[in-house]
């Protein structure tokens, strides 16, 4: 996918502007681990804008590989679908440039497309954790909305009782650029309250008992604190 549609540069020769936007657009799928295509047309003027600066960063790193044998890409082939690139010191610093262009395009990159935390734990969505607070005239309901990953598997048992059916719902939440707010909901958060694929609001009661019936939410059941390992995050387990 070439995301370079409709910028253009008075930098790179017209007859090789396509073939530097596509070694651009490639680069942009290897910053973001293949993520940038599918928010291609949500974030189109975003990804525009970095893939043109960042093919005329490719052309003038090529143009100093020429004179002094340096620069992020070290060769290609002719049919452009094999790319190399330098290698130690320099090429870890041009990639950098790069991946700066592409944060200073995206901006707040509220599809989190470089941040790798997430992606390895395929934290890509957003849910919502509901926090059901009981209080001295009532009970409140509290939403928290933030990234996270979403699984859900139907199990069946037979018991005494005949067969029984649930939906298990496993959420995990990376702790790394939370706020201290939603931080401290997470640590909060105990069986009862409810985690919910989504970004809703829960005004009152009838509305916490209705998220099964109108969206993909479980019952919290279970919180596994994994904030000291490798990825830091919260497993949430829960049924629906």
């Amino acid at each position: 996918m070439d995301y370079c549609v409709s910028s253009t540069s008075t930098l790179l020769p017209e007859t090789e502007a396509q073939r530097w936007t596509g070694r651009a657009s490639r680069l942009i799928d290897r910053l973001t681990l293949g993520r940038a295509a599918a928010h291609a047309e949500a974030l189109q003027e975003e990804l525009d804008d970095a893939c043109i600066q960042i093919a005329e960063l490719l052309y003038l790193q090529s143009q100093a590989q020429v004179n002094s044998r340096g620069g992020l890409l070290s060769g290609a082939n002719n049919d452009g679908y094999s790319e190399s690139y330098a290698t130690g010191t320099a090429a870890t610093g041009h990639a950098a440039q790069a991946r700066a262009v592409l944060a200073a395009a995206l901006g707040a990159d509220e599809y989190g497309l470089l941040y790798r935390g997430r992606i390895m734990l395929m934290a890509t969505e957003w849910v919502t954790l509901v926090r059901h607070i009981r209080i001295t005239n009532g009970d409140q309901y509290v939403c928290y909305a933030c990234k996270g990953s979403w699984h859900s598997q139907n199990k069946a048992a037979v018991t005494a009782n005949g067969l029984q059916t649930a939906r298990l719902v496993r959420c995990r939440v990376p702790v790394d650029g939370l706020t201290a707010e939603v931080a401290s909901a997470l640590g909060a958060l105990a069986p009862g309250d409810k985690v919910v694929r989504g970004v809703v609001t829960v005004p009152d009661g009838k509305t916490f008992a209705a998220l099964g019936r109108e969206h993909e939410a479980a019952t919290l059941v279970d919180k596994h604190d994994n904030t000291r390992g490798r990825f830091p995050h919260y497993y949430l387990e829960g049924v629906s």
